[in-house]
C-alpha cells in the first residue's frame, strides 16, 4: 500500500512539473487583437478565449498542440515544446466568408424592382466582419412614374458581453405611398446568431416591436410586435418575419441566391391591403 502511494505521488508530480501556463496574444495580419478566438489543447475538450486585447493563457503539456481558430479566419496549428509565450496571427478565410451568414461581405448593392406597384431602385447595406467595428447601416430607395415609393434607413449595433456572447439590435424607419395608401413605421429588432450543425451553418433569431402610422382604407395608429428568422442553406439564404399589429399582420419574406459576389433576390411583402413581389440583383463588395 506505501509502494502504491509513493508511486501515485511520483506520478503526479511527474505530472505537475510537465504542466505550465503559456500565454499569449492573437491577432489578424494588420496586428489588431482578435476578441473572442478559441484556443483549444488539440486532442482535448480544454478550451479558452482571447480577452479584449487578445491575450490569453491556458494549461498545457510540453508535447501538446494548441489550436488557435475564429469565425471567419483559418485555423492555425502550433507545436508547444519549451515555448512559454506563443503571440499568433490569424489569416481571413475566404471560403469562410463566402458561405457565413449575410455572406460576410462588408457592402451589399442591390438593384430592386417591386412589381404590383412598378417601383424601381436600390437598397445599399454596409456590415462589417469583425466585432471590433461594431456598427452597420443600410437605406434604400424606389420610386415609380406613378407616384407610388418605398425608403428605408436602418442602424444596428453589435453588443458583445463578458461571455463573449453578442446580439444585434438595430433601429429601423421604413415609409411607402402604393396607390395612395401610405405608411410609416419605426421598428426596433434584437437579434441572436446562432449554429446547430457548424461553425458555418447559421440562423439568426430575431425579436421585433414597432410602431407605425397607417393611412389606407382606414387611418390609425399601430402597436406592433414579431418574430424574425433568417437561415442559410448552402448558397441560399432565408429570411422571414411576421409582425401582429393592432388591426392587421405584416408578412415579410426573401430569398437570396448567391453566385460568386453577385445574389439574385426574390420577395415578398403583405400588410393589409399592400401586398408585393419584389426582384432584384445585387453584388458584394469591399472598400
Amino acid at each position: 500500500m506505501k509502494s502504491l502511494f509513493i508511486i501515485l505521488s511520483l506520478l503526479t508530480t511527474i505530472f505537475c512539473f510537465s504542466q505550465r501556463t503559456i500565454t499569449g496574444t492573437v491577432s489578424d495580419v494588420n496586428g489588431k487583437p482578435i476578441l473572442g478566438s478559441t484556443i483549444k489543447v488539440k486532442g482535448t475538450f480544454i478550451t479558452t478565449v482571447s480577452d479584449l486585447s487578445g491575450k490569453y493563457s491556458i494549461a498545457i503539456n510540453q508535447n501538446d498542440f494548441l489550436e488557435f481558430s475564429f469565425f471567419g479566419y483559418k485555423t492555425k496549428e502550433i507545436k508547444v515544446e519549451n515555448q512559454e509565450v506563443i503571440n499568433i496571427e490569424l489569416k481571413e478565410d475566404p471560403a469562410f466568408i463566402n458561405v457565413y451568414i449575410g455572406r460576410g461581405r462588408e457592402q451589399d448593392l442591390k438593384l430592386i424592382t417591386r412589381i404590383n406597384y412598378e417601383t424601381y431602385g436600390f437598397h445599399f447595406s454596409s456590415k462589417p466582419r469583425i466585432i471590433s467595428r461594431p456598427y452597420s447601416f443600410d437605406f434604400g430607395a424606389q420610386s415609380g412614374f406613378n407616384g407610388n415609393y418605398n425608403y428605408n434607413l436602418g442602424l444596428e449595433r453589435n453588443i458583445t458581453f463578458k461571455d463573449y456572447t453578442s446580439i444585434d439590435l438595430k433601429a429601423a424607419f421604413e415609409t411607402a405611398n402604393f396607390n395612395d395608401n401610405q405608411y410609416h413605421s419605426y421598428k426596433i429588432s434584437l437579434s441572436k446568431l446562432f449554429s446547430i450543425i457548424s461553425a458555418t451553418k447559421h440562423q439568426q433569431f430575431s425579436l421585433i416591436s414597432g410602431y407605425m402610422n397607417y393611412d389606407g382604407r382606414f387611418d390609425s395608429n399601430q402597436i406592433g410586435y414579431g418574430l424574425g428568422l433568417k437561415k442559410e442553406i448552402w448558397n441560399l439564404i432565408l429570411s422571414s418575419s411576421f409582425i401582429y399589429w393592432q388591426d392587421f399582420n405584416e408578412l415579410n419574406a426573401q430569398i437570396v441566391y448567391y453566385i460568386n459576389n453577385f445574389n439574385l433576390n426574390i420577395g415578398y411583402k403583405h400588410l393589409a391591403s399592400y401586398e408585393e413581389f419584389q426582384l432584384g440583383i445585387g453584388y458584394h463588395f469591399y472598400f
